[in-house]
C-alpha cells in the first residue's frame, strides 16, 4: 500500500480510537494508515447491494437512496437531538452528554448539493459532538433543482450567522462538511470573507467536492478505484446545482477562489476518490494563499468513509483526527 504525500501544515495531527482510546499517531508524514481491508470489504459489498437495488437517475432517487441508507442507523443514548428554526431554515443540534454547549461545530452534509438531509447525516453529527465534545448543528440547506445555486450556500451563511447572534463567538465554531457539504465549507467562508464576518476557527472538509467542472485528473485516473462515485452522475447533479451559472465561479469551485484570510483547513481524502486531484488543487490553492492547510490522504479509502464509523477503524481515526484539528484550533 503506497504512502501518502506529506502534509501541508507543520503540525503532526493524532487521532484517537474511541473504542479502544488508543492516541495514533497516524499523520500523513510517511507512514502507512493501518486499516483491515475486510472491514472496507465487508461495507463496499453492503453498499454494493444497497446500490444496485436502488433508482439513482433523479433527485428525488437519490434523496430516498442517502436517507434510507443512513436514517435507520441508531443513536447512542448520551445523544440529545434539538430542532431548531432559524428564520425558516430548518435544523437541529445534535449534542453529546459531555459537549460544551458555548463551542459549536456547523455541519454541512454532503450529498451531491441535490440530496442529503438531517435523517442521512444525524448519525455522523453525533459522532462528530462525541469525538470534538462540542455541540454540532445540522443545516438543512435547500437542495437543486429546486434551489439551484446559490440558494444553498446562502443558507449555510445564515446558519453561521444564526450562531453569531445566538451569543456564540466566531472562534468557538468550526464548519465541516463531507462531500458537496465540504465544498460549502470553503465556499461559505469565502462568503464570509466578502461580506467583512468574523470567521470561524477552523475549516474541515471530508472528501470535498470543490470543483464542479469535473475535470480533475483523477477523474479518469481513479474511475475504476471509486466504488461510490464517477464523473457521469457528477456531472449531472452538479449540472442541476449550477442551473446555467459558471462552474469556475469561486463560490461554486473553490479551487478558483482566492483563498487568502481563511481559518486553517483540513482536507481528508481517501486514495480511491475520484475527488482525490480537486482535494490536492485545494490544499495547494490555500498553501499558495498563505492559509494554514493540512492534506491527508488516506490509503484504501473510498469517498466519505467517515459515514462508516461504526464499521471502519480507519472512519473512527479519521474523526479522531478531526477532533484534534477542531480542539487545536478552536481553543
Amino acid at each position: 500500500m503506497a504512502a501518502s504525500k506529506p502534509p501541508l501544515e507543520s503540525e503532526t495531527p493524532h487521532r484517537t480510537d474511541r473504542q479502544t482510546g488508543k492516541t495514533i499517531n497516524a499523520s500523513i508524514g510517511g507512514e502507512k494508515h493501518e486499516h483491515a481491508e475486510s472491514q472496507v470489504q465487508a461495507v463496499l459489498q453492503h453498499l454494493g447491494e444497497y446500490l444496485a437495488s436502488k433508482p439513482r437517475e433523479t433527485p428525488e432517487a437519490m434523496r430516498d437512496l442517502i436517507d434510507g441508507l443512513f436514517a435507520n442507523k441508531t443513536l447512542p443514548p448520551s445523544i440529545t437531538i434539538e430542532d431548531v428554526d432559524m428564520g425558516g431554515l430548518r435544523g437541529c443540534f445534535v449534542t453529546s452528554s459531555d459537549a460544551n454547549t458555548n463551542k459549536v461545530v456547523l455541519l454541512l452534509h454532503g450529498g451531491g448539493f441535490v440530496s442529503g438531509s438531517i435523517a442521512s447525516h444525524r448519525h455522523l453529527a453525533a459522532e462528530v459532538s462525541a469525538f470534538c465534545s462540542t455541540q454540532v448543528l445540522l443545516v438543512e440547506y435547500g437542495l437543486a433543482p429546486e434551489h439551484p445555486y446559490p440558494e444553498g450556500l446562502n443558507d449555510c451563511v445564515r446558519a453561521y450567522q444564526w450562531l453569531l447572534e445566538k451569543g456564540i463567538k466566531p472562534g468557538h465554531i468550526a464548519i465541516l462538511g463531507d462531500s458537496a457539504g465540504g465544498g460549502l465549507v470553503i465556499s461559505t467562508a469565502l462568503r464570509l470573507k466578502e461580506g467583512g464576518i468574523d470567521q470561524p476557527s477552523a475549516l474541515i472538509a471530508l472528501s470535498p467536492w470543490v470543483n464542479l467542472t469535473c475535470d480533475g485528473e483523477t477523474m479518469d485516473t481513479k474511475a475504476n478505484d471509486d466504488p461510490i462515485t464517477n464523473r457521469e452522475s457528477l456531472s449531472n447533479m452538479a449540472s442541476f446545482y449550477l442551473n446555467g451559472a459558471n462552474p469556475k465561479d469561486p463560490l461554486i469551485s473553490p479551487i478558483y477562489g482566492d483563498l487568502r484570510g481563511l481559518p486553517p483547513i483540513l482536507i481528508q481524502v481517501g486514495s480511491r476518490e475520484v475527488l482525490l486531484d480537486d482535494s490536492r488543487k485545494l490544499a495547494v490553492r490555500a498553501k499558495a494563499d498563505e492559509v494554514k492547510v493540512s492534506l491527508e490522504e488516506w490509503p484504501g479509502m473510498f469517498h466519505v468513509w467517515h459515514l462508516w464509523s461504526d464499521s471502519l477503524t480507519d472512519a473512527r481515526q479519521a474523526l479522531g483526527g478531526v477532533s484534534a484539528f477542531i480542539r487545536r484550533h478552536m481553543g
